[in-house]
């Protein structure tokens, strides 16, 4: 019901048999092989590089079958590198080659339908990892460290890139998979990584792909889960962790309830999350009743154990509570918008420092944890403007942002400054990332860029003043 109020939106409300999104690591396939259920024949640990690809483009497609959003694979160059010693550079790029085919050719099975799959490449090791022993062919450890196999992992980073640049046969780009480029500390002090930056920045420029992700921590996984990160064991496999849904909060709307108290916001905030929290656990409650059925569940494949936990386990996962129209919500309250001056912007802090500790609470209550983040939905911003056009006007009719007279409305999407603004991407950057530190589910700051087209060398010095310069 609240849903169809647009008090909140229910992502992906046509797949509520399926957790959200994965991010896992390449060693479980490494380790364990390929085996599917259902499958006529199951494969040992890949003894070649190629095999090794195409068990996990194959895992990726049976996995996207079974989660409403996208699939992640953590330190991909970097777990590949192993199998890359003695191999020429010709020899790499065809391998980074033949793992993007698999993933586009894949999506012919699926009525074209891609898999929305993200491949997060490092330059150079992670501090955790260079002492821990590499698992080569056959699943087998190689006498060596991660360490040791720098130059191989940097080689398959950049070649990945550079198929990515070149396109398809008919020179058509590729979009998926999507290459995401993790951005350390010790990543300017690599050798080659002005190279490699430039590389991927010049991609970025031309497709809009690779992202790049900003590691200000170990530089190990994306989401911080506390002591659900570790898994089931101390062995790299054992490192994956999930999201089991993202729901959207329409925050306009609460200020329109307030009507300008402060205390009235608070307790429409608070009574929001809680309804988000009880929609988290019912379906908690219903995927748990799914893969009760066992080996003939529809979600099978995720109560493989080859680790000794489940492929799922539901004491590892996320449970994203989006925020859809921040920038309304404080013009409501406070007469401006995020640009308009420091009062409203500092509000906008007050009110994510709240909603931040607020799903802290609600995770020790119900001992799961709820991530506050960026809304992604694309559809959340225009659902909520038409909605409280029904219910609120004539005032929302002041807010909502788009053609009126048209029905093209929405609001500005998440936490960010409306793209109406007329502000400048350097002030842009500087208020939104601010908001970032207290959306530990996920923040994105993209970079329009209209009819102008950057150099690589100016977007180079864009990636890195952003590095430098935000939380």
């Amino acid at each position: 019901a609240a849903h169809r109020r647009g008090d909140i939106h229910l992502e992906h409300l046509g797949q509520v048999d399926r957790p959200h999104s994965c991010l896992a690591s390449p060693e479980y396939i490494k380790k364990f092989g390929l085996s599917l259920p259902g499958t006529l024949a199951n494969a040992r640990p890949a003894r070649q590089p190629e095999v090794l690809l195409a068990h996990l483009a194959r895992f990726s497609a049976f996995l996207q079958g079974h989660f409403s959003n996208s699939i992640a694979w953590d330190l991909l160059n970097v777990y590949l590198a192993p199998f890359l010693r003695g191999l020429s550079a010709g020899e790499v790029t065809q391998l980074a080659q033949f793992l993007v085919y698999e993933f586009s050719q894949l999506s012919a099975a699926r009525d074209n339908r891609p898999i929305y799959c993200d491949l997060h490449l490092y330059w150079g090791i992670p501090r955790a990892l260079r002492k821990i022993p590499a698992l080569g062919p056959a699943g087998e450890e190689t006498g060596k460290p991660y360490g040791d196999y720098r130059n191989e992992a940097k080689a398959f980073a950049r070649a990945l890139v550079e198929v990515m640049a070149g396109g398809d046969g008919d020179g058509s780009p590729f979009f998926y998979p999507t290459p995401v480029i993790r951005l350390d500390g010790s990543f300017t002090r690599e050798p080659g990584s002005g190279g490699f930056l430039r590389q991927a920045a010049e991609l970025a420029v031309r497709q809009g792909t690779p992202l790049f992700l900003f590691d200000r921590g170990s530089g190990m996984l994306v989401t911080d889960l506390g002591p659900w990160e570790t898994g089931a064991g101390n062995g790299t496999w054992t490192r994956r962790c999930h999201s089991l849904q993202a729901i959207t909060v329409n925050l306009p709307r609460l200020a329109y309830r307030a009507a300008g108290s402060d205390d009235d916001l608070r307790s429409c905030l608070e009574e929001t999350l809680e309804l988000c929290a009880t929609a988290h656990l019912e379906k908690r409650i219903f995927l748990e009743k799914l893969l009760a059925y066992g080996k003939g569940a529809p979600l099978s494949l995720l109560l493989l154990r080859r680790d000794g936990a489940p492929l799922l386990d539901l004491d590892r996962t996320s449970h994203l509570i989006g925020l859809s129209g921040l920038n309304e919500m404080v013009q409501i309250h406070t007469g401006h918008e995020l640009h308009r001056g420091k009062k409203a912007h500092a509000y906008a802090l007050q009110l994510l420092r709240h909603i931040a500790g607020y799903c802290q609470e609600m995770s020790s209550r119900h001992r799961v944890v709820f991530h506050p983040a960026e809304s992604f939905s694309r559809l959340a911003p225009g659902r909520f403007a038409r909605k409280d056009l029904r219910y609120h006007s004539p005032q929302s009719g002041h807010v909502v942002k788009g053609e009126l007279s048209a029905g093209e409305v929405h609001y500005t999407r998440s936490v960010r400054v409306s793209d109406q603004a007329g502000v400048d991407l350097s002030r842009r950057l500087a208020l939104e990332s601010e908001f970032h530190p207290f959306l530990p589910g996920g923040a994105l700051f993209e970079v329009p860029l209209g009819g102008e087209t950057p150099g690589a060398a100016d977007a180079v010095r864009f990636i890195r003043r952003v590095y430098s310069n935000t939380l």
